[in-house]
This record gives C-alpha cells, structure tokens and sequence, in this order.
C-alpha cells in the first residue's frame, strides 16, 4: 500500500500524467517476475511433478536439475510476455495521432530511468515486494512447500489481471483527461486488486504448508 502511495504523490507533487502511473505499474511486472525467478532458485519443495503423485521425494541432483531446466523457461516465456506487454504499451503512451514505429519501449524506459522521482517509486515497489520476499516466502517457510512447476505459472493470474486493469482504466482515465482526484483513486483500486492477490497467494500457500 505505501509503495503505491508514492504514486499518487508523483501525481500530486512531480507532475505526473496517467501515462507515468501505468508505465510505472508495467515495470512492476518485471518486478514481480524477478522475485518468482529468484524463489524458484530457493525453493526446497519436498515433492514434485510426477513425483508427488508417486509420494516420491526429488533426490538434491533431482530437484537441481528441475530447477536448471524450469527456472530458465519461466525468464524466458515471462520475460516475451513482458516484453510484448511493454511494447504495446509503450505504442499506446507514445501515440499521438501518427504511426509508431517498433521499438518504442526502449526509449520510453530508459527516460523512466533517468527521473529520479520515478526511481523512486520503482525503489518503493521493489522493496515492497521484496519485503514479502522476506518475511513470507522466506521467514514463514513458504519456500519449503511450494511445487516448482505451478510456480511458472504464478505471476500471471495477478499480472494479467492488472496489466488489464491498469491499461483499461489508465487509458480511460487519459482519454477523458481525467483530474487529480479520479486519478488517485484509480490507484486506490489498484492498491485494493494488489492486496486481493497477495492475501490469496498467501493463504493458498498457508493451506500447502499446512
């Protein structure tokens, strides 16, 4: 929630537009897709794939070898999807009433880059998610019950779900140039879908450690 809060002060106070906040909650995405990377690498998982309907448990070699093949496939299946997600998103901030041309994410990210206020917020979201890394995955044991294979597919009930809503919103926020007030609360409803996903990605995982 707090991370989010950064963005309706970069509206409030840093000039930002409706195309900052989505384009902020794109790199996101990439966020959350490096935190999943990084808990595959960790995962201890006791069973799994075709072992845990045998009620085998995977030898070290095993499980090294799940990750070796698994870890890489999610970077590069999520990192196309990013990409892809970038790109038209990136076409559509960047319109102006003439055709664009490929490769608009490039630019468009490394100008984000280069605003310190934005990097801010980017610091913002990835310490938040980083302290859910921490004090869940890590300092709860989430890590010690999760299945390999489902956690190639994690991000993408919450990613899809909100790259939807931020692209539909945001851009109907921008079509009717939308005022402060109606700005911050469509982040307001962001932060509600946020804290919708996290609440069930925990309890799902509470419910296998238990």
């Amino acid at each position: 929630m707090a991370a989010n809060l950064v963005l309706i002060a970069g509206i409030a106070f840093w000039g930002w537009t409706v195309r900052d906040v989505v384009f902020l909650y794109f790199i996101e995405t990439v966020i959350v897709g490096a935190y999943n990377a990084l808990a595959m690498l960790i995962a201890q998982p006791y069973q799994m794939g075709w072992m845990r309907r045998q009620g085998i448990a995977p030898s070290g070699f095993e499980l090294l070898a799940s990750k070796l093949f698994q870890v890489p496939v999610f970077i590069l299946h999520y990192g196309f999807f990013c990409y892809i997600n970038g790109e038209l998103l990136s076409s559509l901030i960047l319109f102006n009433g003439t055709p664009q041309g490929a490769n608009t994410l490039r630019p468009l990210l490394a100008s984000t880059l280069h605003d310190p206020h934005a990097l801010v917020a980017i610091a913002a979201m990835t310490v938040s998610h980083g302290y859910s890394f921490f004090r869940n995955y890590l300092g709860r044991g989430e890590y010690l019950h999760v299945d390999l294979k489902a956690m190639t597919e994690r991000p993408y009930k919450r990613v899809i779900v909100t790259s939807l809503f931020v692209m539909g919103g945001g851009f109907a926020l921008f079509a009717f140039n939308s005022p402060l007030m109606f700005v911050a609360v469509f982040v307001v409803i962001k932060i509600v879908v946020d804290a919708y996903y996290h609440l069930a990605e925990r309890k799902a995982l509470a419910e296998r450690t238990a």
